[in-house]
């Protein structure tokens, strides 16, 4: 019987209880409330009977509709009967009856399911749980509704991961123990939204524990502590009964924002267990396109931020540099542009025409592949480095691969040289390769001879000096690194939230 359900028929038993106690107390037999106590246990039976383990405890809530149908009179000994029979019948509740409970996953985006997937796997393998990963839909915001676009990733998910229909499943009479979401933002996002049925505003009345499980990483995920207590800030971070966080390190500036220590569950990432078993396993399939378009040449993956996106000078000179500049024979090139780019660029009216062009050139061109693959895993799996234009969750979880990083950043000036700026969550981001700022060189040459820099390494013609401080501040930044971040959160959440009376 699923734990719930237990805990309902707990209160009802209890209510019938002070109602055996009070009914003692009387000179006259309250006819009605005898009346409500056996419509309460005819539901209560009619539940239980539902359940194969449950025959015992239907039999003693039978006996009890016998106690309830007229009691004797003096009241005294029917009311210290009828109280034993209730604990008698509370105790086969909990101790006869196996308990059950249920794991809901409601992910949106299918590129964002690396940050449940190891949590999935684990409640999976569990007898005790049953598991349920629902995608819902989301709406991109295109300026007016009527033009706002409807996406539904529910058949891009893993061949091994077994989807339900969203529209199938109702999840307030479900009422599941554990409800697990990536969106935080419910109404508070410009760009997407989920409909406002799946708003952790509205979740949280429909389980036992509303668990929040972020689908990015923080460390280097953002320049600015504004930003990062906004996304600390989000409606779910107040909503959820739990919010998964990577590290004590980032527990402890969300407590500085006024986030409550019992909130949050400091066991590691999902989503750096989600690389770091691909890896070890070797589970990520290669697109055979790939393996055609660029061969045997070091590979490196690129993309560039929605800030980026943004910008039409800094477009044209990546459309430049990939056209023009990064002509080495011996690189192949991933680009994968972040999974709103195009949307974002749509939103606002710009950009478009130079995006689109990027698009085709990374297509077209014999040494660069284009990347729309809702899993990240393969082009991190094949790729031999990592180079990026501007902060994002996405170094943090490179790191985990050990490959060197290049941050091609936007301002040759913004790169900190030590980790002290009070309040952010950086690591020290020195670790990372990029370009600086050269006396007497224009912009554009400082980017060459930095990638340059970066190319050769990547080909293995210099050494990669960085790769031991890069794991270090993985080690530090991340609880559990092993793989193992899934398994102990749940494990943490079943301990916290299926408490078995004694």
């Amino acid at each position: 019987m699923y734990y719930c359900i237990k805990l309902r028929i707990s209160e009802l038993l209890q209510s019938l209880q002070e109602a055996v106690v009070y009914i003692g107390q009387q000179s006259k037999i309250p006819t009605q409330l005898l009346a409500d106590c056996n419509q309460a246990l005819s539901q209560i039976i009619k539940t239980s009977q539902q359940e194969e383990d449950a025959q015992d405890l239907v039999q003693s809530l039978q006996l009890l509709i016998g106690d309830f149908l007229q009691p004797p009179s003096p009241l005294a000994d029917w009311t210290d009967k009828v109280c034993e029979r209730l604990y008698k019948t509370y105790r086969i509740l909990w101790d006869s009856v196996p308990t059950r409970w249920r794991m809901v996953f409601l992910p949106y985006n299918a590129s964002m399911w690396s940050c449940m997937e190891s949590l999935w796997e684990a409640a999976d393998e569990d007898p005790q749980c049953d598991t349920y990963v629902v995608p819902i839909p989301y709406y991109t915001l295109l300026g007016d509704q009527k033009s706002n676009k409807y996406n539904y990733h529910g058949d891009m998910y893993p061949a091994n991961v077994p989807v339900v229909d969203y529209q199938t499943i109702d999840l307030e009479k479900m009422h599941p123990e554990f409800i697990i979401i990536h969106n935080p933002y419910d109404d508070m996002n410009n760009l997407t939204r989920v409909p406002s049925k799946f708003f952790s505003s509205n979740l949280s009345k429909y389980t036992c524990c509303l668990v929040y499980s972020p689908y990015f990483t923080f460390f280097n995920h953002t320049s600015d502590i504004d930003t990062t207590n906004r996304l600390i800030s989000a409606p779910a971070v107040a909503n959820c009964d739990k919010v998964l966080v990577q590290s004590n390190t980032v527990k402890e500036h969300f407590i500085k924002c006024n986030i409550p220590s019992e909130k949050l569950l400091s066991l590691g990432s999902p989503k750096i267990d989600y690389i770091v078993n691909s890896i070890h396993d070797n589970r990520v399939q290669i697109p055979q396109e790939w393996k055609n378009k660029i061969g045997n040449r070091k590979r490196i993956l690129y993309t560039f931020s929605l800030a980026c996106a943004y910008n039409p000078v800094w477009l044209e000179g990546v459309y430049n540099c990939m056209k023009t500049y990064w002509n080495d024979p011996d690189l192949g090139f991933i680009f994968r542009p972040h999974p709103l780019v195009q949307d974002y660029c749509i939103n606002r009216q710009r950009n478009v025409d130079l995006l689109n062009k990027i698009y085709q050139f990374a297509q077209s061109d014999e040494r660069w592949v284009l990347d729309t693959n809702s899993d990240y895993m393969p082009a991190f799996q094949f790729s031999d480095g990592f180079m990026l234009s501007d902060s994002s969750s996405l170094i943090n979880e490179y790191m985990a691969t050990g490959k060197p990083i290049y941050w091609d950043h936007m301002n040759y000036d913004m790169m900190p040289a030590t980790t002290t700026k009070k309040g952010h969550l950086f690591a020290d981001m020195t670790v990372l390769y990029c370009p600086r700022k050269c006396v007497g060189l224009s912009d554009l040459e400082c980017h060459c001879k930095g990638t340059d820099m970066f190319f050769s390494i990547v080909k293995g013609q210099t050494k990669d000096t960085k790769k031991e401080k890069r794991m270090y501040e993985v080690q530090r930044y991340f609880e559990n690194v092993d793989g193992s971040a899934g398994s102990k959160i749940y494990q943490a959440l079943v301990k916290e939230y299926i408490q078995l009376p004694q």
